[in-house]
C-alpha cells in the first residue's frame, strides 16, 4: 500500500485464465503414453476418443520407436507417485522425470515430438485451490528449467480430479502453450496481470505490517552473485539493517 505512481503500477501477478477457443485447431487422436496404469488415465483417454500406445517404461522411448516403427508426435508421461510419504514420493518422481528428460534429450529420433507430464493437483490455479500433490509440484520446477533451456520440447498439463480433463487435454494441446492447467475440462494459461493492491488512501489494516527490524540483523542466503551484492546494499543503505 506504500508504493504510489509508475512503481505501484508496475507490480505484476501471475494469474491463470481460461483460453479461448480452439475449436478449429485440428489435434491427432494419436497418443503414446508412459505408464498411466494405476490412475486410469489410459481408459479415460481412450474413453475420449483417443488412440492410446502404451509403454511400461517410460525411459525407453527411442527403443519404442525401433520396435513400432514410430511414435505419434505427442507422448504423454504420467506423473504419479504411488508413495504415501510425501518425500520418498518427491525423490522417487523427480528420479523419473529426469531421467525421461534427459533420454528424450538424448535420443535425435525424438527431436520432432513433444514429452506432455501429465500431473494432478501440482498447481493452485483458482481462489482457494490449493496444492494437492507436492511430489507432482517438484516436478513441475524440474520441467520448468528444462523447458527454458530446451524451448518446444516439452509441455506441463495439470487436470484436476474431474471426469472432463480427457477432453480438455485435447484443447490444451491446441493451443501450443507450455504450461497448461485444466480445470472442469477448459484448458486455463498462465498469464501476467496487475496485481490487486489495496488503495494508497485505504484504510490501515488491522494485520501488522511487516518490517525489517534495524536492531537485529538480516540473513541473505545465497547472496554471493552480483544480484546478491545488489540486494544486500539496497538493504543497508536504503533500509539501514544489518
Amino acid at each position: 500500500a506504500a508504493t504510489a505512481g509508475a512503481a505501484r503500477r508496475s507490480l505484476f501477478a501471475l494469474e491463470w485464465t481460461a483460453a479461448g477457443s480452439v475449436s478449429d485447431l485440428p489435434v491427432s487422436n494419436l497418443l503414446a503414453v508412459l505408464g498411466g496404469e494405476d490412475r486410469g488415465v489410459i481408459q479415460a483417454l481412450r474413453d475420449a476418443g483417443f488412440e492410446v500406445s502404451t509403454y511400461s517404461d517410460p525411459h525407453c522411448p527411442g527403443e519404442a520407436i525401433e520396435r513400432q516403427a514410430g511414435l505419434p508426435e505427442t507422448v504423454l508421461f504420467d506423473c504419479a507417485s504411488n508413495r504415501p510419504d510425501p518425500a520418498e514420493a518427491t525423490r522417487e518422481l523427480l528420479a523419473r522425470v529426469l531421467g525421461a528428460v534427459q533420454e528424450w534429450l538424448s535420443d535425435e529420433r525424438l527431436a520432432a515430438r513433444q514429452l506432455v507430464f501429465l500431473t494432478r493437483g501440482a498447481i493452485a490455479v483458482g481462489l482457494g485451490e490449493e496444492v494437492g500433490d507436492l511430489a507432482a509440484a517438484a516436478a513441475w520446477g524440474l520441467v520448468r528449467s528444462a523447458q527454458i533451456e530446451h524451448p518446444d520440447r516439452f509441455v506441463l498439463v495439470d487436470v484436476d480430479d474431474g471426469g472432463e480433463w480427457p477432453n480438455g487435454l485435447r484443447r490444451a494441446l491446441a493451443i501450443g502453450e507450455s504450461q497448461v492447467a485444466i480445470r472442469a475440462g477448459k484448458p486455463h494459461v498462465a498469464r501476467m496481470a496487475p496485481a490487486l493492491l489495496p488503495a494508497a488512501d485505504a484504510p490501515p489494516s488491522d494485520e501488522p505490517p511487516t518490517i525489517l527490524a534495524r536492531e537485529g540483523t538480516v540473513l541473505v542466503t545465497g547472496a554471493t552473485g552480483e544480484l546478491g551484492s545488489v540486494l544486500v546494499e539496497h538493504l543497508v543503505a536504503r533500509h539501514g539493517v544489518r
